[in-house]
């Protein structure tokens, strides 16, 4: 028999029987969606937690000393490290007051511009001068671009309010740019997304001439618990289990028809022809099927995730896990289904 005699057949005998394709279609379409919309939903809600707390500064490392003070040029060094994005010094810090504001006491910081550009992501562009806290600028309610005089006499210019900074304590502190000497009291690092750990075990090499260093995180730092949880989260073996019940409800519908394959034999089908039309006929719904259950998790990637790439991937992956599951598990049913007693067949139309 001719491949294209037994794909006409196939066509005829799927497409006759319209509800019950249509209904099969739609179990199919819900199964093979089911895993890649789960998973890339999970996958994008991980993403959303490490970004909010790398943005929070879960990857900012403040190295400090019970010896009082650490290298500045150590820290300021870092910044040649391919995995570093900023290092900066707080090179001294103490409680003071403006001479026109005696009341409002404030705690005021000299600082490396790297330093701000840790605590201030989004402001890149430090000038000599002293930047302040949302907390104490709102409480002083001064000009800025204009001179203030610190209580021990000191003078700089109040150049602007720092709105987003990251360290919640420090909002009422006074920052002013200012080379540091040969000593810092914080060197403060900010590393790329999962390099963390690397160059925290790194440090007390680094900083081998100081003594008794504490090293924090400027937030607790569980992001590779986070990363660990979705590397073994259930969900990733969704996509066998959708490929499972999918090869299920279409063996279902082989053995539902295996009278009528036996009887394909009295109009010249060979087995081998049976097995191929059998195969066409769960093709015509599996091939929709994915191409359906694609456009459902592929339009929740694009509303749902803003796009995210590493829950495409983790969608597209389960989604070929479901379909190959489906068609690999298929080929057994179809192989011994097709093979039907053709005198049984003839008593069951009887």
């Amino acid at each position: 028999m001719s491949t294209f005699t037994v794909f006409h057949e196939a066509i005829m005998s799927v497409f006759c029987r319209s509800w019950k394709y249509l209904l099969v279609l739609l179990s199919l379409t819900v199964l093979l969606s089911a895993a890649p919309t789960l998973n890339l939903l999970v996958t994008a809600q991980t993403v959303r937690t490490l970004e909010a707390r790398i943005s929070a500064g879960s990857n900012v490392l403040i190295v400090t000393s019970n010896g009082g003070s650490v290298d500045a040029a150590t820290c300021l060094a870092l910044n040649s490290n391919s995995t570093i994005l900023h290092a900066g010094t707080v090179n001294s810090h103490r409680v003071t007051a403006l001479r026109s504001a005696p009341g409002a006491v404030f705690e005021r910081a000299t600082v490396s511009p790297e330093y701000l550009d840790i605590v201030s992501p989004h402001q890149r562009k430090w000038t000599n001068g002293a930047y302040l806290g949302s907390a104490i600028a709102q409480e002083l309610s001064i000009s800025f671009d204009a001179p203030i005089e610190f209580m021990d006499g000191q003078k700089t210019t109040a150049v602007a309010p720092i709105n987003d900074l990251r360290d919640e304590t420090r909002k009422r502190w006074v920052f002013v740019t200012q080379p540091p000497g040969s000593r810092a009291s914080e060197c403060w690092i900010e590393t790329k997304p999962g390099a963390a750990d690397d160059i925290r075990a790194l440090i007390p090499g680094v900083f081998h001439l100081d003594s008794e260093l504490k090293i924090n995180t400027l937030i607790a730092n569980d992001d590779s618990e986070i990363r660990d949880t979705w590397k073994t989260r259930p969900s990733q073996f969704a996509g066998i289990t959708s490929g499972v019940l999918a090869a299920f409800l279409l063996a279902l519908l082989l053995w539902s028809r295996r009278s009528e394959y036996a009887l394909y034999s009295l109009v010249g089908f060979s087995t081998a022809d049976t097995v191929r039309l059998a195969v066409f006929e769960q093709l015509f719904y599996l091939v929709p099927a994915l191409l359906l259950s694609t456009a459902v998790w592929g339009n929740a990637w694009i509303w749902c995730t803003g796009g995210e790439l590493l829950s495409l991937r983790t969608a597209l992956t389960q989604s070929l896990f479901a379909y190959s599951v489906a068609a690999l598990l298929l080929t057994i049913p179809a192989l011994l289904i097709t093979r039907g007693n053709l005198g049984k067949a003839v008593r069951n139309h009887e």
